[in-house]
């Protein structure tokens, strides 16, 4: 299985933005899947999948979650989910201070 590699997130309020780089491309359709855990305890869960080949090596990412409710400043975890052919299944998790 080759690598994948998940960085830069960054949460500003409602959204999720990461880098998702490949040790090659994956030619084929990319599944990221992102759940995001509030201060609270609330889960939200944004799913992107792109349908056409991706022959790039680099994909930077922007998603909503919905949660406006937390504070600059704020710990917030994350688990993101990345599925391709090529690479399979794999999660990156951590936490990550919302701006």
């Amino acid at each position: 299985m080759s690598n994948i590699i998940v960085k830069n997130v960054q949460v500003a309020d409602p959204q999720v933005s990461f880098q998702i780089t490949f040790d090659s491309a994956p030619d084929d359709t990319v599944l990221v899947k992102v759940t995001m855990t509030g201060p609270h305890g609330n889960n939200y869960v944004s799913e992107l999948n792109i349908l056409n080949p991706v022959t790039d090596t680099s994909l930077n990412f922007t998603l909503p979650f919905g949660d406006a409710n937390y504070k600059s400043g704020s710990n917030l975890d994350y688990d993101i989910f990345v599925s391709t052919a090529k690479f399979g299944p794999q999660v990156f998790s951590g936490t990550v201070v919302a701006g």
